[in-house]
């Protein structure tokens, strides 16, 4: 049997590609998959206003055979982008395991048969592939940046990371902004970020890479607040002199908003930006990639010594989330959970409070599953099809006598609340779970094991349900489910189903305190053995962890969350990272490194050049 072929690609540039924008250039990126197959598919990141493009980024194929697929498009923020070419690599022709360089005529076809653009060049793609046995180390990079063309003269290469905005000026009746940038160079616009609704805070977290003339003079930042009617309304503008820009290094800096004319402004932008020259642009393809390397290597660091403690710190369910994101990035998502999952149960005294509280554990733990579920559509598949005949249809779910309607019966509604709840625990039961959720609850299981034994199925439990499923059954549109919050009656039937179906995950009856819900104990009765099979089951694992398939605009967006949470209030993580290790001092020696690391990173000093 022959062994498992791993097939590297190194995306290195283009040149010469077709014009798709009135501006009379193209905004391109690369789609890689292997036999046309869109599970595989990999790319780019996209660079803006260009027809001769520089990425110098890396991919990785498992089972790869047959034939790669290119296509370079052209992004468009309004649907789907145009395809400027495309080429097919027979993967037969690189057996010898050896790295080869290809400069790839693009051909289009999209377009009709016979036309002359069918079969006229679309432009050239250079590229590096290494087709490897499994286990065997790529040396790829042993040529990458090797025999590339020459720069193209007069030209230059601008990075920009637009990453957050703070005390911005409020511009609609609410008292809060819709803000965006818009990005210019010498008057001509080369790209805008999204819009952040409903905030005087925004948090961008959006990258762009552009190709400039070598002469450009001046680096304009507008902020805008988006109006659904009529005209949006400036914020004010940042504007940078690109000769104060030294070349290759990395800028780091907020920058105040000025008014562009006579309106009202507040507050700054938070910018990195790097100008590389003509001579230099050969080499430096990524150019913000050591700073956010230096942040993972943090944020992900094996002993967890700074992580824990800002987690700790900043109890923030956004951060729980950027920090999962970035270890589930590096494939290292087993390290995150057995450290978070093993200090909550270290610290627990008794089992009926284990992970009961809003603690790292559990705000990790419920990111992960979240993620999770959206990946695969879990929630959707389950229980979002119930939730809509529910809300559709909510009358006769209240069981309050007090409450109730005088034209219903308890013991009608009591028939009606019934059927939702078997129709959602018979959905919830018969689900399937993704390998990711049965990794995450069975190192739940094994780690309350070792301290709690009786425990670890209700640990279990306590995490799926009560942090997971119920809080989704109670308040769907909370996890994205529906769009808007269900109506009062709505609400109410919810809450009923979510509480009847958490007390069976708990296995407790209804008592005398709530004597109107006592008719639903047989049910419970007869769902706690079901429910505690399916938590055994789920509690197993199931497979391998698959690879992350993390983007480098993804990696943007969960690092600005890092910085932000962090960038104003070093001096108290320190102070708490001092407390935490005061017993340690190995640990206490690392974060404090690390700390020194941010601190150079975030500017503290007011050094504002950061890497040279």
């Amino acid at each position: 049997m022959s062994k498992e072929q791993i097939l590297y690609v190194k995306v290195l540039e283009a040149k010469g590609l077709p014009s798709a924008d009135s501006n009379g250039f193209s905004d391109p990126y690369v789609k890689l998959c292997l036999n046309n197959n869109e599970k595989t598919a990999q790319k780019t990141k996209t660079i803006k206003r260009t027809l001769n493009p520089l990425w110098a980024e890396k991919f990785e194929f498992a089972n790869a055979e047959g034939t790669l697929n290119i296509t370079v498009k052209d992004w468009n923020a309004l649907g789907r982008g145009s395809v400027l070419g495309t080429a097919d690599v027979a993967l037969s022709d690189f057996k010898d395991g050896k790295p080869a360089q290809k400069w790839l005529s693009l051909q289009n076809k999209e377009a009709k048969a016979g036309s002359s653009s069918s079969s006229s060049p679309h432009g050239e793609l250079h590229i590096i592939l290494q087709l490897i046995p499994k286990g065997v180390a790529p040396t790829i990079d042993s040529i990458a940046g090797k025999d590339l063309r020459e720069v193209r003269e007069g030209k230059a290469q601008l990075v920009i990371c637009v990453l957050d905005g703070k005390g911005l000026a409020a511009k609609d009746i609410t008292g809060t902004s819709d803000p965006y940038c818009v990005l210019e160079v010498d008057k001509v616009e080369l790209g805008r970020t999204n819009i952040i609704e409903k905030t005087l805070d925004p948090l961008w977290g959006v990258e762009f890479m552009f190709e400039i003339e070598a002469n450009s003079q001046l680096l304009c930042v507008s902020v805008w607040d988006w109006d659904l009617i009529g005209s949006d309304d400036s914020m004010g503008v940042v504007k940078i002199p690109l000769k104060t820009l030294e070349d290759g290094r990395l800028l780091n800096d907020s920058f105040k908003l000025e008014p562009q004319k006579k309106e009202k402004v507040s507050g700054s932008i938070r910018l990195m930006l790097q100008l590389t020259s003509p001579e230099q642009a050969r080499v430096s393809f990524q150019l913000t990639k050591k700073y956010f390397d230096e942040l993972v290597a943090i944020v992900t660091d094996p002993d967890l010594s700074l992580t824990y403690s800002m987690l700790q710190l900043y109890e923030s369910n956004d951060l729980a989330r950027a920090v999962m994101n970035v270890f589930n990035a590096q494939n290292k998502v087993p390290l995150l959970f057995e450290h978070v999952i093993s200090k909550e149960v270290k610290a627990t005294k008794q089992d009926t409070t284990l992970f009961r509280t809003d603690s790292v554990a559990t705000r990790t733990m419920i990111s992960y599953l979240k993620y999770t579920s959206n990946k695969y559509g879990y929630m959707e598949k389950t229980i979002v099809p119930i939730i809509h005949e529910v809300l559709a249809n909510p009358k006769g779910c209240e069981l309050d006598p007090e409450k109730m309607p005088k034209t219903e019966k308890h013991e009608e509604n009591v028939k009606t609340v019934l059927k939702w709840c078997e129709r959602f625990l018979a959905a919830i039961l018969n689900s399937k779970c993704p390998a990711e959720m049965h990794f995450l609850l069975s190192t739940v299981r094994d780690t309350v094991a070792h301290t709690f034994p009786s425990s670890q199925i209700k640990a279990v439990g306590g995490i799926f349900f009560l942090r997971f499923v119920g809080p989704a059954i109670f308040a769907p549109e909370g996890f994205g489910l529906i769009k808007s919050p269900p109506s009062p009656e709505g609400r109410r039937a919810l809450t009923f189903v979510a509480k009847i179906l958490q007390n069976a995950a708990n296995g407790v009856a209804f008592g005398s305190k709530e004597q109107f819900m006592e008719p639903f104990n047989p049910f419970i009765a007869s769902a706690i053995p079901k429910i505690d099979a399916f938590f055994d089951s789920i509690s197993r694992p199931a497979g391998v962890l698959p690879l992350s398939t993390y983007t480098e605009d993804q990696k943007v967006q969960d690092l600005s969350v890092v910085v932000k949470n962090l960038q104003n209030n070093l001096p108290k993580l320190e102070q708490k990272v001092a407390r935490d290790h005061a017993s340690s001092p190995a640990l206490l020696e690392t974060a404090n490194i690390q700390i020194s690391i941010l601190k150079k990173l975030f500017n503290v000093g007011r050094s504002s050049v950061i890497f040279s």
